[in-house]
């Protein structure tokens, strides 16, 4: 357990080595560490053994981890380059005790990490304490990088005590593994104070992503101080409005402009400089060499002071700093004096834009209600368009800001609207007819139909907002009677009218008065057609059901009830010439032929008889089992009637009515056959002219029924077939 506790020390030990190592100096790899700048800050990477080194991580232990990592970098012979300074920082305690300083360099770091024991508890404040005091004599800037495995951090008030210290120019950055909530309030807290920043990694490729991302903010170390960078602002700044900041100097990718509060605790908005620049050159050094230019950023909401920051990206230091001046928006409205009532008017405006605010149109009467509004953040370039409302009148136009406060307010007078309203003087009932109108359209405007008798009640209306062309097609109401058709704004006022007449439809239904069941029946009509009106075959209905319908309705038609079914029926927008072929029902008795609207008045009928169908299969002689043989019928030939073998039924009862031909026996009875008996063999009547069909006998031997089959599966006809092996 000691052997294997040591090589992951060593192992992880080596990784954060080398890693940090070879990044911070590749770029520079002539340039000795040993003779680096003074200005230039010294990276220390600093490994914090106790118990928890030892725990498991993402499913398997650490050192593992630790172990491929080491692997992988000793095929690559990344040992080769001369890296910065590597701690080892341990304690032989099992309580809360002072970390003893490991140092290594190159190599070296190798065999005293392999030689330490993961033991004990750390004190990340006297860990840091020691650190900063060992190389104080350096008087360079200190980066300390701290691996923390987690647990064994024994520290119980570290925030207070480094809040106290304030240690200068040094930057504490931690990479945490699996940290308990307790341990990452505490680093959070170490890394804020001294400017750093704290990764918490919950996996091994998180892990990864910490490390590689730790490893980019220390290349991009800044070198750039407030003589090299500098920021202004030529003028005061309305609320919300955007403004322009000259900017000079260099900078990093990262490095950020904030606009915050004068004592730097609330941030409005920031922009990065030199995001989107792609400069390929050395990550060291800066990305842009433009001395001088503009920026686009947007004021705060509120008055007053403000700091406009630039920070690094490294350590979030202020390096250059501008004021802003936020002065309050004056609010002015500019409209129209006066335009015709319903129309829509054009709406300059400035104000301070904050989200909520408000352009109403409102009556001077009643300020507080709205009659048309919407959000100055909707509108485009200070531009707002609102309807007037439809009844002619003063009114005002306000500006409303926080807390519903009219910040500006302007007069507008609503002139009479001229509305005027086409249409026929007399139409046919039910059918389309043509309208027109003349109006300042609104989006909610109506065209409805009302009758006079019952004004109460819209039969019919339309939106005019949705025809761009001021006319449109309505139907007329099915009742004939006076009618007012009506211009309704969207405030219900009524802006033009126009009287007009409903005359009872004509139609003509032309058709024959006799027909075998199951045929089809030629029907023709003429006259004041409507898209959706039907013809239909019903029953005959008596003639006072028919009164008590036509009474009730108060109509001058008929009526067709909802008892009354439809055996066929048709569109009468369905065929352009008027004509039309309907089913005829299987059940003879007494129907009629209708013409029906749509809303079920009866305009046309003419009486229909329907004769009873009937057929007749010849008798036939037994035959072999899958030989050819022929059957003789005579029927109505319907569409879709046929002829079917099937097997005999046993439960047929015999019916001395039904005669074979020549033949002293009763036949079976055409009864209904069940409905999950399966045909041998059919065919379609209709497609056989000399009413002969040849079919193939079953391969089974038995006794089957030929049976004549209509499209509804009623039975006409039926002759015995007996298929037998010849001899027997």
């Amino acid at each position: 357990m000691l052997l294997i506790n040591r090589r992951v020390m060593c192992h992880l030990g080596l990784v954060v080595y080398l890693f940090f190592a070879n990044s911070l100096f590749a770029a520079n790899g002539k340039q000795n560490p040993a003779i680096a700048e003074k200005s230039k800050p010294l990276t220390i990477i600093i490994f914090a053994v106790t118990e928890s080194a030892s725990d498991v991580f993402d499913g398997i232990s650490k050192r593992a981890v630790v172990h491929r990592e080491l692997t992988d970098w000793q095929k690559n012979k990344v040992f080769a380059s001369k890296a910065s300074i590597v701690v080892l920082a341990q304690s032989g305690q099992k309580k809360c005790g002072v970390p003893n300083l490991v140092i290594g360099k190159n190599n070296y770091a190798l065999k005293v990490i392999e030689k330490s024991r993961p033991v004990g508890q750390l004190s990340s404040w006297e860990m840091i304490k020691s650190i900063v005091k060992k190389y104080s004599n350096q008087k360079r800037p200190l980066n300390l990088v701290l691996i923390s495995p987690g647990k064994n951090i024994c520290d119980v008030d570290l925030c207070q005590k480094v809040a106290t210290q304030k240690f200068t120019n040094v930057t504490t950055h931690v990479v945490g593994m699996a940290l308990s909530h307790r341990e990452k309030k505490l680093m959070q807290c170490l890394t804020s104070q001294t400017g750093g920043v704290f990764l918490n990694a919950k996996n091994i490729s998180h892990l990864k992503l910490s490390l590689e991302d730790m490893h980019k903010r220390l290349l991009l170390h800044s070198k750039y101080n407030a003589s090299l960078v500098s920021l202004n602002v030529s003028k005061p700044v309305k609320t919300g409005k955007t403004f322009k900041l000259i900017m000079t100097g260099h900078g990093n990718r990262f490095d950020r402009i904030v606009i915050r509060s004068v004592d730097r605790k609330v941030s409005y908005s920031y922009i990065y400089p030199f995001a989107q620049e792609r400069v390929k050159q050395n990550p060291t050094k800066p990305l842009s060499k433009t001395s001088k230019r503009t920026l686009i950023m947007r004021a705060p909401l509120r008055v007053g002071e403000y700091r406009v920051s630039y920070l690094s990206v490294v350590d979030n230091k202020e390096i250059a700093v501008a004021s802003l001046n936020v002065i309050k928006v004056v609010a002015k409205l500019d409209a129209t004096l006066s335009a015709t009532a319903g129309s829509k008017i054009r709406i300059e405006w400035t104000g301070p834009a904050d989200r909520y605010d408000q352009i109403r149109i409102v009556a001077k009467s009643d300020p507080g209600k709205p009659l048309a509004y919407n959000y100055v953040r909707t509108s485009k370039n200070g531009v707002m368009f609102l309807h007037l409302p439809a009844r002619p009148g003063v009114y005002e136009i306000h500006y409303l800001g926080k807390d519903d406060k009219v910040l500006a307010n302007n007069v507008v007078v609503a002139l009479p609207a001229k509305v005027t309203l086409e249409s026929p003087e007399t139409v046919v009932a039910g059918v389309p007819f043509q309208i027109s109108w003349q109006a300042p359209v609104n989006q909610y405007d109506r065209i409805r139909i009302l009758s006079i008798e019952k004004p109460d009640k819209s039969l019919a209306h339309i939106y005019a907002g949705s025809y761009p062309k001021s006319n449109a097609t309505m139907i007329a109401p099915r009742q004939s009677g006076s009618y007012v058709l009506q211009y309704i704004s969207s405030d219900k006022s009524i802006l033009a009218h126009r009287v007009f007449r409903v005359t009872a439809a004509k139609v003509n239904l032309m058709t024959g008065t006799e027909v075998v069941a199951g045929q089809f029946l030629r029907v023709k009509w003429q006259g004041d057609i409507s898209q959706y009106d039907q013809i239909q075959i019903v029953r005959n209905r008596q003639k006072s059901n028919m009164n008590q319908a036509k009474k009730k309705n108060n109509m001058s038609h008929d009526v067709l009830d909802s008892v009354n079914k439809a055996y066929a029926r048709v569109y009468a927008g369905y065929s352009k010439k008027g004509v039309a072929n309907l089913e005829v029902p299987e059940k003879a008795g007494a129907y009629e032929v209708i013409y029906i609207t749509r809303d079920k008045v009866i305009l046309a009928r003419q009486p229909l008889s329907v004769l009873g169908a009937s057929a007749n299969i010849n008798p036939l002689r037994p035959v072999s089992p899958g030989s050819k043989f022929k059957v003789a019928w005579q029927g109505p030939a319907n569409r879709y009637d046929s002829i079917r073998i099937t097997r005999k039924i046993k439960t047929r009862v015999p019916d001395s009515k039904s005669l074979v031909p020549n033949s002293s026996k009763p036949e079976l009875s055409c009864a209904p056959q069940p409905k999950k008996l399966k045909s041998t063999a059919y065919a379609y009547v209709n497609m056989y002219a000399n009413r002969v069909i040849s079919f193939i006998a079953p391969l089974e031997s038995g006794e089957y029924e030929v049976q004549y089959m209509t499209r509804h599966n009623k039975c006409l006809a039926m002759t015995r077939l007996l298929v037998k092996h010849k001899g027997l």
